[in-house]
Order: C-alpha cells, then structure tokens, then sequence
C-alpha cells in the first residue's frame, strides 16, 4: 500500500503544480504546468505497470526457488549414482581377482 500512497502523493502534486500554473503567468508557471504534466503522467504509468512489475518478480522468485530445489535433487541423484558405479567397479575388481 506504501507504494500506492506514493503515486497518489505524485498525483496530487502534479494536478496542484497544473491547477497553480494557470494562475502565473511567468516562465515559472509555465514550468509549473509541465512539471505537473509530468507528475501526473509518470504516476498513472506507474500505478500501471506496478502490478505486472510484482507479478513478474513473484514469479522470478518463484522460478529461481524451483530451480534450485530441481539442481539440488539433480546433485543428489548424480552423488547416488555415481556411488552405485564406484561400487559396481569395485565387484567387478574383486571379481576380476577371484577369477
């Protein structure tokens, strides 16, 4: 909620620099008018794309979470096959010395 109450902070400042320039007829109000536009733009396109931005990252974690359980699994398979090899080499040595 922290980050809506900052886009509505920019919102509003924006439509107050824009309600304010009309009343200055100086290059100062002009550049009040386009530091409101401004404002006012940038907030909307925030409050746009901040829910895909979070989905998005929600969804990173989720994939980076996984992947790691998925290499962890896949070292752990590898460990026990690669002891059940050593193990087979180790009967065929011994095997190999009987016969």
């Amino acid at each position: 909620k922290q980050w809506y109450q900052r886009r509505v902070r920019e919102l509003m400042l924006g439509k107050f620099l824009d309600a304010r320039s009309k009343h200055e007829s100086t290059e100062a109000g002009k550049m009040m008018s386009y530091i409101g536009y401004a404002e006012e733009y940038m907030s909307k396109k925030r409050n746009t794309l901040y829910p895909g931005i979070t989905r998005l990252m929600s969804d990173l974690g989720v994939f980076q979470q996984k992947a790691v359980q998925d290499c962890s699994f896949t070292v752990e398979k590898m460990e026990q096959f690669r002891t059940e090899f050593r193990a087979s080499l180790l009967w065929l040595d011994n095997i190999s010395q009987e016969l």
